[in-house]
């Protein structure tokens, strides 16, 4: 699987309010990037066509100078207009996008 990050400079969802938290964590601590996208990773390949590779398009409420030249976010990176997460990617379903501004 791989994934690229993409800018979402606006959020084109109806806004949540109230917004909470995250309570990503695992045994007490939280969740890092890497063990986020293993766990994201296990859930798309759970839905895709297995002759493909699904690729995860990522939209962040980022600018592009908040993502390194190797598309990973940079250490100092937040959100600018919204703390939205869009995800999407094809499956043996069609093209599926999952969007949340919860947290």
């Amino acid at each position: 699987m791989t994934y690229v990050l993409r800018p979402l400079p606006t959020w084109p969802h109806k806004a949540t309010h109230p917004q909470r938290d995250a309570q990503f964590k695992h045994r007490g601590r939280p969740i890092s990037w890497d063990q986020t996208i293993r766990e994201l990773q296990y859930e798309v390949d759970q839905l895709s066509d297995t002759r493909y590779e699904s690729e995860i398009v990522i939209g962040l409420g980022l600018t592009e100078y908040d993502l390194r030249l190797d598309g990973t976010p940079r250490a100092n990176a937040r959100p600018v207009n919204h703390s939205g997460v869009e995800l999407s990617f094809d499956t043996r379903y069609g093209r599926l996008t999952y969007a949340t501004d919860v947290f």
